[in-house]
């Protein structure tokens, strides 16, 4: 117990819970810089386990499910296409996580694939790599962008 005494787990989900949120807002003010999905960062910052939030918070908001999904996807176009290491070790589980997730939101469950074809490119060895899948895949990062950082910024102007 921790002195406001809930649970150290609680404290811990809850607390893990902010830090993602707060990466993942991040990243969605990154994107509004750019008309598509930019994977070109400075990744040291996301150090998060976005894929287990995903499946750990039920709960998370849609406009978050999404620009999570959408970090995710750029973690893995980043890898796929050489320009850094955006996720490096934590990939594999990253893909199985995705492969768990499920909603019954047509866009999010697109957006879910999206993001598992880019981590299974990254996770491809680079001599196998698909490299005409792959820049199909880099295709996608106009549509992801739109189905996930332009909504997360009309929701927050229709609060204003």
């Amino acid at each position: 117990m921790n002195p406001q005494g809930a649970p150290e787990d609680e404290v811990d989900a809850f607390a893990r819970s902010v830090r993602v949120e707060r990466d993942v807002v991040f990243f969605l003010h990154q994107q509004a810089a750019y008309s598509s999905i930019c994977d070109d960062l400075d990744w040291g910052f996301f150090d998060e386990d976005y894929s287990c939030a995903l499946l750990e918070n039920r709960e998370m908001p849609i406009a978050l499910q999404r620009g999570c999904l959408a970090l995710l996807y750029a973690m893995g176009m980043c890898e796929a296409g050489n320009v850094g290491v955006a996720i490096g070790d934590r990939l594999p589980k990253a893909l199985a996580d995705l492969k768990l997730f499920a909603t019954n939101i047509v866009e999010v469950e697109q957006l879910r694939d999206t993001a598992i074809r880019a981590l299974t490119y990254a996770s491809t060895p680079q001599q196998l790599r698909d490299w005409n899948a792959i820049e199909t895949a880099l295709g996608a990062s106009h549509w992801v962008h739109q189905v996930a950082v332009r909504p997360y910024f009309r929701a927050i102007a229709s609060m204003l």
